[in-house]
C-alpha cells in the first residue's frame, strides 16, 4: 500500500499494489494532493501510475500547480496513467 494522509482534512489518498510487483513511491514537489508510482517490468520497462485529487474549492494558484504536476509526470521515462479526481464538473471535455 502506498499512501499519501492529506494534512489537517482528515483523508488519504492510497495505492493498493501485489507485493510481488516491483514498484517505488515517486515524489514530485509541485503538487501535494497525489501518489505516484512507478513500476518496473521485468524487461526494464516503465510504468507510471498517478492518483489525484483536486478539491472542488482549489484556487487558481493550486490549479496551475496541477498543471505543472501533470506536465511533469509527462516527461517521465515510460509508461503513464493518471487516475483523476478534478472536481470539475461544468467543464467541456
Amino acid at each position: 500500500m502506498f499512501c499519501n494522509e492529506l494534512e489537517g482534512n482528515n483523508r488519504s489518498i492510497i495505492i493498493y499494489v501485489k507485493d510481488y510487483l516491483n514498484c517505488k513511491q515517486l515524489s514530485l514537489k509541485l503538487f501535494e494532493e497525489y501518489v505516484l508510482l512507478q513500476l518496473e517490468g521485468k524487461n526494464g520497462k516503465k510504468f507510471n501510475i498517478t492518483t489525484i485529487y483536486r478539491s472542488p474549492s482549489s484556487s487558481q494558484d493550486n490549479n496551475s500547480e496541477l498543471c505543472s504536476f501533470i506536465n511533469d509526470v509527462c516527461k517521465l521515462q515510460g509508461h503513464k496513467l493518471i487516475i483523476d479526481d478534478f472536481n470539475l464538473p461544468n467543464i467541456n471535455w
